[in-house]
């Protein structure tokens, strides 16, 4: 071969060894992160902070949009490399647990003891004891544009309600209720005359506020909702009785018939133009007790060391109302006056959750 010839061959070779002790050196090195930690279309516009041989900041997501916010953990030193470098093969970050919601405790419905027939039957009483019509007060009479109760559909909604209309004017005014009996219904004598009482809560709806004038508590009166206490020929006719403002506030108080002072108005009004709860802790007890009354959940009216059973007696009475009269002074409007009932519940402890 001619020295030419020799002396190609040898740089040849030369070459080819340097080249591979290059690349040799540089596979074992790469500088950055690999391939499947850069930068997609997914990524922020906020601007990196890692550099050569800095551990990988926390990659942080945007909250789901179920509230549960998962974190990316920031990636550690593999102990399989030389310091500064990361793998050549992808080490999987540990399992990401998601975050969890808070525990609330969950507060059970009451047990209902008993329910209206309301939206499940289209004739009869619907559960009630007695439906009352009277126009003028003391007069019975049949149903009337004056004076009316009948089940109907919901009015701003789907099923059925009990619809009350009544005349509230100096004629004698009228009356319009759906009556419950111990002596009637076996649960409500049951829970009525257990120590510790009853809850009833009903469902209301006004189409309008109710007036009489513009003076809170005058001549006119209407009661929306009462007991009785019965026995020994004696009858204590309200007792309590949830009497409703004159001056179109949607106010109420209790009155009674015996024993007890009324209360002062309530400064929760009734609402208007929606269907709202309005629930009552009632206990009959011939000894101080206590009688409570909800709107929407809300504490309007309590009421200690009230009396609201006489000693001889022996039954007891609920009405759903719409009772009343101007009595010598300004009509009650709208005329006639219109409520709406459904939904009535009994049960042996808060029924609003």
């Amino acid at each position: 071969m001619k020295p030419s010839h020799r002396i190609r061959s040898l740089l040849s070779v030369c070459a080819s060894l340097a080249l591979a002790a290059c690349a040799g050196e540089l596979d074992g090195a790469t500088f950055g992160a690999p391939a499947s930690l850069t930068d997609d279309s997914s990524a922020t516009d906020s601007p990196s902070t890692s550099r050569p041989g800095a551990p990988l900041p926390p990659a942080v997501t945007a909250p789901n949009t179920d509230d549960t916010v998962t974190q990316t953990p920031a990636l550690s030193q593999p102990s399989n490399t030389l310091p500064g470098n990361l793998p050549t093969t992808p080490v999987a970050p540990a399992p990401v647990q998601p975050a969890t919601e808070p525990v609330v405790p969950v507060v059970p419905l009451a047990s209902i003891l008993w329910t209206d027939e309301i939206q499940t039957s289209d004739q009869g009483l619907f559960g009630f004891s007695q439906f009352q019509l009277e126009r003028p007060i003391g007069q019975s009479v049949g149903g009337s544009d004056q004076v009316n109760l009948t089940r109907v559909p919901n009015p701003i909604g789907p099923g059925f309600a009990l619809k009350h209309v009544a005349t509230f004017d100096n004629n004698g005014g009228s009356r319009s209720q759906a009556c419950i009996y111990s002596f009637a219904n076996p649960t409500f004598e049951k829970q009525v005359k257990s120590p510790e009482g009853i809850w009833i809560a009903q469902e209301w709806y006004f189409p309008a506020p109710l007036s009489a004038g513009n003076q809170l508590d005058s001549n006119p009166w209407m009661n929306l909702w009462d007991f009785h206490s019965v026995g020994a020929g004696e009858r204590w006719h309200t007792q309590p009785g949830l009497q409703l403002a004159e001056d179109g506030s949607m106010r109420v108080k209790w009155s009674w018939s015996a024993e007890n002072p009324e209360t002062g108005w309530s400064q929760i009004d009734l609402p208007v133009g929606e269907w709202f709860d309005v629930e009552m802790h009632y206990v009959w007890s011939s000894s101080g007790t206590t009688v409570s009354l909800w709107i929407n959940g809300d504490l309007a009216l309590e009421q200690h060391g009230v009396i609201t059973k006489g000693s001889t007696h022996n039954s007891v009475e609920t009405y759903s109302k719409f009772y009343g009269s101007a009595n010598g002074g300004p009509s009650w409007s709208p005329s006639p006056s219109v409520k709406y009932m459904r939904n009535y519940r009994m049960a042996g402890e808060r029924i609003w959750r």
